[in-house]
């Protein structure tokens, strides 16, 4: 993984770019950036100037919206019920159709549309 410089800057540019919520392993001790040295770097970039205040607070703002519509403010905790259903034949084919609508075309140089020979 990245040395803290890189990841340092990786975490600033996503924020920076759009991404509301980075998401951490759930292992600590896997060899990844753990919790607590991510809230250090995200509080060294906004003291740095890296990150505006009012970047992060627009972050915050939509992650609390969905999770107070989610339930999670009255229940924060998963329903062990739930997760049978991660990963399940729907949820595979929700994330396919969302790839293959995500998916751009940098750069064609005459290749397609492709010949039906």
């Amino acid at each position: 993984l990245a040395p803290r410089g890189r990841f340092l800057d990786a975490l600033v540019k996503a924020v920076n770019a759009g991404v509301d919520m980075i998401m951490l392993p759930g292992v600590v001790d896997s060899g990844h950036h753990s919790c607590d040295e991510y809230f250090q770097l995200m509080h060294e970039a906004v003291n740095r100037g890296f990150i505006s205040r009012s970047r992060l607070d627009d972050a915050v703002a939509r992650i609390v919206r969905v999770k107070a519509r989610a339930g999670l403010m009255q229940s924060p905790f998963a329903r062990r019920g739930d997760l049978a259903r991660v990963g399940c034949r729907e949820h595979r084919e929700v994330a396919r159709e969302a790839v293959r609508r995500s998916i751009v075309l940098l750069k064609n140089n005459g290749v397609l549309p492709l010949l039906k020979s």
